[in-house]
């Protein structure tokens, strides 16, 4: 008899890198986010809709932040005026 194999995967495309993490371990520590465990190592972790959506809103105030925060070479690869190396 035949196996079958069913494969899922997420499709993601990154706006932004940062050199440090936007929310760290230490961070998650604290309410409301101390409720789960965040070291787990496996996929298909199911995250409560009340911690995802604190994560969320706290993710975005730490991009606009980070975002505004930039250098003017920031600004600059950005734009495209900077040759890459």
């Amino acid at each position: 008899m035949g196996r079958f194999l069913l494969f899922a995967f997420t499709l993601s495309m990154l706006e932004r890198l940062f050199a440090l993490p936007l929310v760290t371990f230490d961070e998650l520590t604290e309410p409301p986010f101390r409720r789960f465990r965040w070291g787990i190592r496996s996929s298909g972790t199911y995250l409560p809709e009340t911690i995802a959506d604190a994560l969320e809103d706290l993710w975005e105030a730490r991009v606009v932040a980070m975002v505004g925060a930039g250098t003017a070479a920031t600004a600059k690869r950005a734009r495209g005026n900077v040759r890459p190396r």
